[in-house]
């Protein structure tokens, strides 16, 4: 279970044993506030964060520190997903565009920008 608060910190429950203990892990996740949260369903073993400091961060479930820091939008990350192989993060923002992420090239795709019109 992970839970996410208007402030930098990010909780994560994880389960030990079978018994169902329990163990918590705390960790600032941004500079800023931490918007959005999504844990991989391939492994279960990985979780991407986007905050208002314009970071997506991706993190190994129990370990402090990020795995990765991508840089590259202009306003805060409200929204975060895996593709199912786990390789890839789509992050959006409140300005309707959405960019994805290459994690092996810890990149942004040259050609996935999309800026979404509302009528």
């Amino acid at each position: 279970m992970v839970h996410k608060n208007l402030y930098h910190h990010v909780r994560v429950l994880l389960s030990l044993d079978l018994c169902g203990t329990f163990k918590k892990e705390e960790f600032v996740a941004h500079s800023a506030a931490v918007n959005c949260l999504k844990i991989g369903r391939k492994s279960s073993r990985s979780l991407v964060t986007g905050g208002e400091d314009h970071k997506v961060n991706l993190w190994a479930i129990g370990k402090p520190n990020a795995i990765l820091s991508l840089h590259g939008h202009s306003i805060g990350v409200d929204s975060v997903t895996f593709d199912a192989s786990e390789e890839l993060v789509a992050a959006g923002t409140a300005s309707a565009t959405i960019k994805l992420w290459d994690l092996e090239e810890a990149k942004r795709l040259s050609l996935a920008t999309v800026r979404i019109a509302y009528p």
